[in-house]
């Protein structure tokens, strides 16, 4: 059995529905989730810290368990992003 690869999901909010964008860049405590572009693959642990730096800025976000079948992809619509204060 391989490492286990987690992303972060992101719920954000439009006018009438909430939807879950994934992580695609992570550094410097800078979270992005882009328009088009593959979820950020991670360690549980490294997914469960960026949880929870975003939480703590007010951003509601998810660890997500990735099975290696599946190529997650935020959609191609405007992108978000979020600059995490500790």
């Amino acid at each position: 059995m391989g490492t286990e690869q987690y992303t972060v999901g992101v719920v954000t909010r439009g006018r009438t529905e909430s939807t879950i964008r994934f992580i695609t860049y992570y550094a410097n405590n800078v979270a992005l989730w882009e328009a088009g572009k593959e979820a950020k693959l991670v360690s549980k642990i490294c997914a469960e810290d960026i949880v929870k730096d975003l939480c703590m800025s007010g951003t509601l976000a998810v660890p997500i368990l990735v099975k290696d079948y599946l190529r997650l992809k935020n959609p191609d619509v405007a992108g978000e992003g979020a600059k995490i204060s500790n």
